[in-house]
């Protein structure tokens, strides 16, 4: 149970401290490898917690979407 307690906290200590970075001004890719690059860790480690942080990947791509770093979906029409 604590195995599964630290991953949890780990998670959370990740999304906060990405979402820091972000308010501070860094996008969140930029943040993501400055975070790896800190804590000497691949790139890889970091998009696996991103994948378990609903907020985080949220975020994500509503930022990606704003920088036009991935398709924009369009809502269809109430009527068709």
């Amino acid at each position: 149970m604590s195995d599964f307690v630290s991953k949890k906290q780990q998670i959370e200590d990740f999304t906060t401290t990405i979402e820091a970075m972000c308010r501070e001004g860094m996008e969140y890719t930029e943040a993501i490898v400055t975070w790896c690059e800190e804590h000497g860790v691949d790139v890889e480690f970091a998009a696996a917690l991103v994948k378990k942080s609903p907020t985080l990947l949220s975020n994500m791509e509503i930022s990606a979407a704003g920088l036009r770093q991935i398709k924009q979906v369009k809502e269809l029409p109430d009527e068709l």
